[in-house]
């Protein structure tokens, strides 16, 4: 795919290239078990700002045995985004699509908050199981163009359609949106939520670089893609949550003659572009601060987290022989290697306090500093240092 889904340039440059390294979200039960990796590299258009993969992989978008529930992730925002419904006039008994259902955690807001005619779209097997215990239809598809026809044809048009941390997953992006707007009531309103780009290039937050997310949009590249696909935007707000920061967008069908940039928007995909351009060199002399901090380190260095942002951080630092542990409190973890230069076993934070004497913490649960601070707590007066894997003093302006 040479062009742009954006902005339909064709000018990409590289934004960075990690090289080869294991696939996230990827838990090994014994440290000889083999594991899947991926060469990562980003790229960006040189005209809009968006980021995608440089390459993606064959089947890298099916979700159909992927089981990662994500209902206990909901953000602080998450009934602001269902009184917005009301706002736009979607009434309880109007029919309301969801893309990318997951195991129905949104959809049990929905109904809670009165909405009966909802329908989730969603490929993991394991979480149609999830959502349809309880009692929600459930569409087991990844969505597409056939998806939506033969979603119109049995249950016809959507008043509103949602679509949360979905976008960026899927190798199309345009035609994703298009095969949306065909099921769209001329009178509907689409919902869509992302992560935000900028924390990447202006923050330096090069970890969420992941290789599940296949485009990474700005606030005015996705409006721009929203355009593309034939929708008028209402709404588009950057809301922080936790360490990040989503954007949430509201649009409609489009109005005839209202498809061009504005001049702010011009103004703004010059930034991002720029952003883009410095980020190598800027994450380049990150990386040689950090490696020089860490051969300081005091061993055992046990790194808290033990998710996609926490193992990307190692990998894309270089870090990988340096952390010997990683503290996670979700059961499912523990015990549990990651796949490292050496695989590197996961512990609970009571097993931590417990059996093991940390020579330095890593705090890397970003967005988590209340639990980091409890587990730490009982280490507090002993010799143990702790580190910040994002010290302001290594962030300094070049």
């Amino acid at each position: 795919m040479k062009h742009c889904p954006a902005c339909s340039n064709e000018s990409f440059e590289l934004l960075i290239d990690f090289g080869t390294i294991p696939k996230s979200g990827v838990y090994l039960d014994s440290p000889e078990a083999p594991f899947p990796t991926i060469h990562l590299a980003h790229e960006f258009c040189t005209s809009c700002g968006l980021i995608r993969q440089k390459a993606i992989e064959s089947g890298s978008h099916d979700y159909s045995r992927v089981d990662r529930a994500t209902t206990r992730q909901f953000p602080k925002y998450i009934d602001q985004i269902i009184r917005s419904l009301s706002y736009y006039g979607i009434a309880p008994d109007d029919t309301i699509i969801e893309i990318g259902s997951n195991d129905g955690g949104f959809l049990d807001r929905l109904s809670t908050a009165g909405f009966s005619r909802l329908i989730g779209i969603e490929p993991s097997i394991a979480c149609n199981e999830i959502s349809r215990s309880k009692g929600h239809a459930i569409i087991s598809a990844h969505w597409d163009e056939n998806t939506a026809a033969s979603v119109l044809n049995e249950h016809g048009a959507a008043r509103a359609v949602i679509c949360r941390h979905t976008l960026e997953h899927v190798p199309h992006p345009l035609e994703f949106l298009r095969a949306i707007r065909s099921i769209l009531a001329p009178d509907g309103i689409v919902f869509i939520e992302v992560p935000d780009a900028r924390p990447i290039t202006h923050d330096l937050r090069g970890h969420e670089l992941w290789d599940e997310h296949l485009h990474i949009f700005t606030k005015t590249n996705l409006q721009l893609i929203m355009r593309q696909a034939g929708f008028e935007v209402t709404r588009c707000n950057a809301w922080p949550e936790r360490s990040d920061i989503n954007l949430l967008l509201w649009a409609t069908h489009a109005s005839a003659g209202n498809n061009a940039p504005n001049a702010f928007d011009l103004e703004q995909l010059d930034k991002d572009v720029e952003l883009c351009r410095r980020f190598k060199r800027r994450w380049h002399n990150f990386i040689v601060r950090v490696q020089a901090v860490a051969t300081h380190w005091p061993k055992p260095v046990v790194m808290f987290g033990a998710s996609h942002p926490q193992t990307n951080f190692i990998h894309f630092t270089g870090l990988q022989s340096i952390v010997d542990l990683f503290v996670d409190d979700n059961p499912a973890k523990s015990g549990l290697y990651l796949p490292l230069a050496e695989p590197t076993p996961i512990v609970s934070s009571s097993a931590l306090i417990n059996e093991t004497l940390p020579g330095t913490i890593l705090r890397g649960a970003f967005g988590y500093e209340d639990w980091m601070d409890r587990a730490t707590a009982p280490l507090s007066c002993g010799p143990t240092i702790v580190a910040r894997a994002y010290d302001s003093s290594l962030l300094q302006s070049e």
